[in-house]
């Protein structure tokens, strides 16, 4: 399987887990946010962009996940999308039972496109590398 990121950081240690809250995560535990397709990760960066905001260094981060690496899903009710809390729990007690090196999450920004949170400290997880990377993957017509 293939899955994608879109990061200044060409590397999937989750350090930026360590240092701030996220949907999925709360502050102090490593993460890496990922996604199913190219263009689902573009949409993530682009929601919470501006011209100003976007770094010339993010690059676009081509990620090969070997076959038998065990996915698991978390539980979602009405609404997940709009309650951190439950969220940031889930995404928390994943990270911390360390049963599963990625969950496979749903976007917010594209309903039917799927997000993967990996756990760099599953002992899966390096088993799990970066296959490409391609330096600054934008179109400066996107942003205006």
């Amino acid at each position: 399987m293939r899955i994608w990121r879109i990061s200044n950081f060409g590397d999937l240690s989750g350090r930026g887990g360590t240092l701030v809250d996220g949907r999925w995560n709360r502050r102090g535990m490593p993460i890496v946010y990922c996604t199913d397709h190219p263009s689902t990760a573009l949409l993530e960066i682009l929601v919470h962009a501006t011209r100003e905001t976007v770094p010339r260094t993010y690059q676009l981060i081509e990620i090969d996940v070997p076959d038998g690496i065990e996915t698991t899903e978390p539980v979602i009710h009405d609404g997940w999308d709009k309650d951190m809390e439950s969220t940031r729990r889930q995404g928390t007690d994943f990270l911390s039972a360390n049963r599963y090196a990625l969950m496979k999450i749903p976007s917010v920004v594209m309903r039917k496109a799927s997000n993967y949170l990996l756990n760099p400290n599953h002992d899966d997880a390096p088993r799990i590398t970066i296959a490409s990377l391609y330096r600054y993957p934008f179109d400066s017509r996107l942003i205006k």
